[in-house]
């Protein structure tokens, strides 16, 4: 990842991060300053009793638009989580002498993609009602790659477990936590990258031979899948060889071409992370 191309900060699966044309950058002083939250309520199975827990995550502005596929690096971005804590469970946690846990699953939806960002709590604070906690920690991001090209929401984690800690350390008793309406804190629209197709093809063929013409096709983002699908050669409307993507890679035979100079253009359909692309190749045809 070429970090000096960055150039706006967003934010993806409660962790700050920033994402412009298949690259990251750094933020400015009024993306830094501005911030959007998600709220959800999770049912929570504490000891055996049912207790709803409210959650809400802060994260920088998300931009309204990013590159398909594109990989964010571990540790790059963080995000602030906090869960409400009723009194009556906290009364529980404090019966098991618990004073933090982690939660190893957490990690934002982008569509039905999971950006993992694991949360560790330390330690309680007092919350506005009496008798209530409040948790609160920054979380760092783990690896993850954009989908696929499309409109998705980014919403907060269906479900997650809590795993409690004492002082002696973990309590070793999971508390499974869901929610049927997982906050949403943006849309974002995934572009597919722009793609640039090259060819070798020979100079001259006799007439009645194949032409072997290598095509290849990359995409023009860093940090992004190899492209793949199709690749076809057409002299004019009419097709003349076809060939299939293998590591961006494709070798058509090219058969019974006419003679003369054949102007053939060789097209890349494009995938769910490429656009398509072209380039031509003049190939002369002798007796």
């Amino acid at each position: 990842m070429n970090v000096s191309r960055m150039t706006r900060r967003i934010a993806v699966s409660g962790v700050a991060t920033a994402i412009a044309a298949g690259a990251l950058v750094g933020a400015s002083s009024t993306a830094a300053n501005a911030a959007i939250g998600a709220d959800a309520t999770y049912t929570c199975d504490v000891a055996g009793n049912p207790a709803q827990l409210p959650v809400h995550v802060d994260v920088p502005l998300l931009p309204g638009s990013a590159n398909a596929g594109t990989m964010i690096p571990a540790g790059l971005l963080q995000a602030t989580t906090t869960v409400g804590i009723p009194a009556e469970v906290a009364a529980i946690l404090g019966a098991y002498q618990v004073t933090g846990g982690t939660i190893d699953d957490f990690g934002m939806l982008v569509g039905d993609t999971t950006a993992p960002a694991p949360l560790t709590f330390s330690s309680f604070a007092a919350g506005t009602d009496p008798g209530s906690l409040v948790a609160s920690t920054l979380g760092v991001n783990q690896v993850f790659a954009l989908p696929k090209a499309g409109t998705y929401d980014i919403t907060l984690p269906k479900a997650f477990t809590f795993m409690p800690t004492t002082a002696a350390g973990p309590l070793g008793v999971p508390v499974a936590c869901t929610s049927d309406a997982p906050g949403k804190l943006a849309s974002i629209r995934i572009d597919k990258n722009a793609s640039a197709t090259t060819a070798k093809a020979p100079a001259k063929i006799t007439k009645g031979s194949v032409a072997k013409v290598t095509t290849k096709v990359a995409s023009l983002n860093d940090a992004t899948p190899v492209p793949t699908g199709k690749v076809v050669a057409k002299l004019g409307s009419k097709t003349v060889g076809k060939g299939t993507l293998k590591a961006g890679k494709a070798v058509l035979k090219l058969a019974k071409l006419p003679l003369g100079k054949d102007k053939v253009v060789l097209k890349y359909a494009g995938d769910a992370y490429t656009a398509a692309s072209k380039t031509k190749s003049v190939i002369k045809v002798v007796k």
